[in-house]
């Protein structure tokens, strides 16, 4: 949707080197647009448009940009978004017209409102340009107000605690018996899964304080989320309203990534998606769901399998390509049937007595290092817990670490 491009230099901020200062004129100038944000549900995206100016007699490179959320007096933030990847070559007199698509979740609505900060309707979304001028490293800061502008939005949410959850409700998606009924059930579910979970790793997360749960979204994916408030889960309640069967095994996947990345974060890159369905089938199959956690079981090792068959060897690099259209890369199902071995060769409670290890030694994943240097730790303790010959199994799965 195009819009009037209004000029509005007086409104971010341009840096080179250390210095930072309000420019009206400089380097580089700016035309975006809209000039507001207006968000029409939740969540919502919103396009944008930029458009730079190189007022400069050389060459400007942008190479890339990430973006955060605030609220209005910039006392809350998100998490850093990004960086994101964003060539572009303007040459001196020329202009970068650059389409942007802005995203504004859910629970980032959530959080502000949460933190007390939503100001009025009005809050700030925050991106941030890298870019060159003659080898030297600028950027430009530029600040949307972002505005709420749909009626239900202020929609009180029902906070409900249960004895592991606080959980989040937008009571609009619940408000008839047969909605409510099913809501009741999938609580009474979770709560088994957190038992579950707790049995299959060794551990309780966050020193056993509850879990923030939001079923304050109705369409879109499950997701664990790190957020700067406080880490989450979310559910779409579209999946509990119509009783969808995935639900009993994506929702123990996306705990499971609470419980490890709260407690191990930064792991090597294998061991995100394929560990956490592969912990999501065994306590899905425990409490009475074998068919959908053997289904999705057979789904994800026959990505394993084609990964194999076509002789990839990325499993154990921080950069996985996107090989597998329009799902998860094969990767994550070679690391699931890993999974699997490991268990195999090394007793089907080896996970457990390694992450509980890990937890009374405050294990952590060094920051810095590859996943090759990573994974070189997670040998190290399954040899040491074990005793077997875990750097075998691994060689065949394609690692080359030391």
């Amino acid at each position: 949707m195009k819009k009037i491009i209004i000029l509005f230099l007086s409104w971010f901020i341009v840096s080179c080197g250390s210095k930072v200062a309000f420019v009206k004129y400089g380097p580089v100038t700016l035309q975006k647009s809209p000039e507001v944000l207006s968000v029409k549900s939740s969540p919502d995206s919103v396009p944008a448009e930029y458009i730079f100016h190189n007022n400069t007699t050389n060459k400007i490179v942008f190479f890339s940009r990430e973006a955060y959320f605030a609220s209005s007096d910039g006392i809350w933030t998100s998490g850093i978004i990004g960086p994101f990847d964003t060539p572009a070559v303007v040459n001196p007199g020329d202009k970068w017209i650059f389409n942007d698509e802005i995203f504004v979740p859910s629970d980032v609505i959530d959080s502000i409102i949460d933190e007390g900060k939503m100001d009025g309707e009005k809050f700030a979304f925050v991106q941030i340009f890298h870019y060159t001028n003659h080898h030297i490293h600028c950027e430009i800061v530029v600040r949307w107000t972002v505005k709420l502008d749909y009626s239900q939005w202020h929609q009180d949410i029902v906070k409900k605690e249960t004895p592991y959850y606080k959980v989040q409700i937008n009571p609009a998606y619940f408000s008839n018996s047969a909605a409510s009924e099913r809501l009741d059930s999938f609580l009474g579910y979770f709560y088994k899964v957190y038992s579950g979970l707790e049995k299959t790793l060794g551990y309780l997360p966050i020193g056993g304080g509850k879990i923030k749960l939001k079923l304050t979204e109705w369409g879109g994916f499950p997701y664990f989320a790190p957020a700067a408030s406080g880490p989450f889960v979310s559910i779409p309640a579209s999946l509990i309203v119509n009783n969808d069967d995935w639900l009993y095994v994506v929702f123990p996947h996306e705990l499971t990534h609470y419980f490890l990345l709260t407690e191990f974060p930064n792991p090597p890159r294998w061991m995100m998606e394929g560990p956490a369905s592969y912990f999501a089938g065994k306590v899905c199959a425990a409490l009475g769901y074998q068919k959908i956690a053997v289904d999705d079981g057979v789904k994800i090792s026959k990505w394993g399998a084609e990964y194999a068959a076509e002789g990839k060897d990325y499993l154990f690099t921080d950069d996985w390509p996107q090989d597998n259209t329009g799902d998860h890369p094969l990767g994550f199902g070679r690391a699931f049937q890993l999974m699997g071995d490991i268990e195999k060769l090394c007793g089907s409670d080896i996970f457990s007595r390694m992450f509980a290890q890990w937890k009374q030694d405050g294990f952590r994943f060094p920051a810095g290092k590859s996943s090759m240097e990573k994974t070189a730790l997670v040998i190290d303790s399954l040899v040491k817990l074990s005793g077997k010959d875990v750097m075998k199994l691994f060689r065949e799965y394609g690692y080359t670490g030391k």
